[in-house]
């Protein structure tokens, strides 16, 4: 069989053969990739979470309008809190868990037990005994005891906690839905923040970290990584809710979340034409390809495809003018 390796290779042993030839495929892998043009941020906020792309004829806002400063900054990630194992160490030292069984993924101590959901990738933190009994518990008290909680454990990450997506509960054996001048229990939604603004995933729509409190002090925290950390740089003038609108309707929209109000079938995101949003946040989203922290819009509402049908949704655009 005739050797097709030139003839100074050919006089190399072959594990120098096969060290070289790797270099060789290794450096041909990173040019590709250095060569590849990667998405624009215009191009990566077109794209929906199905990868199709949706052509607005018409949107429409009916909420409240957000105070949105002058300028946002742009920024870079500059770490993502990833692991699991180290997200955990600070709980098992705090509430002396030790772990029973090294093949279950579940540690025990006096108070409370963690859980590790290696498939789902986040942990679980509960006490052992809810109490019967609590007093009752005001919005302050219980931020105020969250922040300190989430503080001590993890002092190296800011976290914001999310208003429109606290929960309040009575106590007793079986956790009931109360008001909030009744909760004895309340459930409290944070999110790493970059200039007091929440920091996403591209995509991601799920909470990072779940505190539930009591006057008894934790009652149980969901921690859902990556907890992302961003470095804040140059500052850009930010479009107003209006000028956003615009923007979606030119392309520069993504769907990151939909779901039919009445259909059983989901209609393709492809076929959705107009939006009517009722709420919108602003936000820092991570863009996948560069890395980039873009401040964005968060709209949520109502998508209606060209057949009539009807969806409950989430759209992202920067809250910047992006190339």
């Amino acid at each position: 069989m005739r050797n097709l390796l030139p003839p100074w290779l050919q006089k190399l042993h072959w594990y120098q053969q096969l060290s070289i030839i790797a270099f060789f495929a290794i450096l041909a892998s990173w040019l590709l990739q250095l060569l590849t043009p990667k998405p624009t941020v215009k191009e990566q906020f077109a794209r929906n979470f199905d990868q199709t792309v949706t052509k607005f004829s018409r949107t429409n806002f009916v909420g409240r309008e957000l105070q949105v400063p002058e300028k946002l900054a742009v920024g870079t990630l500059a770490a993502g809190g990833d692991d699991l194992e180290e997200l955990m160490r600070p709980l098992i030292e705090r509430y002396q868990l030790l772990q029973l069984n090294p093949s279950v993924p579940v540690w025990a101590g006096p108070e409370y037990s963690l859980s590790k959901n290696v498939s789902e990738h986040f942990i679980s933190l509960s006490r052992n005994q809810i109490p019967t009994e609590q007093n009752r518990l005001t919005d302050e008290a219980a931020i105020s005891l969250a922040q300190n909680t989430l503080r001590s454990l993890y002092p190296q990450i800011s976290v914001f906690v999310l208003p429109e997506q606290t929960e309040y509960f009575s106590a007793g054996p079986e956790l009931a839905a109360a008001t909030s001048d009744q909760a004895e229990i309340v459930r409290l939604i944070f999110m790493p923040t970059a200039g007091d603004l929440p920091i996403y995933s591209f995509f991601r729509y799920r909470p990072a970290i779940e505190v539930w409190v009591s006057s008894a002090g934790l009652e149980k925290l969901v921690v859902v990584p990556p907890l992302l950390s961003v470095t804040l740089g140059q500052e850009y003038a930010s479009l107003s809710v209006p000028q956003a609108l615009k923007q979606i309707e030119s392309g520069v929209g993504s769907i990151i979340f939909a779901y039919p109000e009445d259909v059983v079938i989901t209609p393709r995101l492809s076929e959705v034409d107009r939006a009517t949003f009722s709420e919108v946040f602003l936000e820092y989203r991570i863009n996948p390809e560069t890395k980039a922290a873009i401040p964005s819009y968060r709209f949520v509402g109502t998508l209606t495809t060209r057949a009539g049908d009807s969806l409950d949704a989430e759209v992202i655009t920067p809250a910047i003018a992006v190339k």
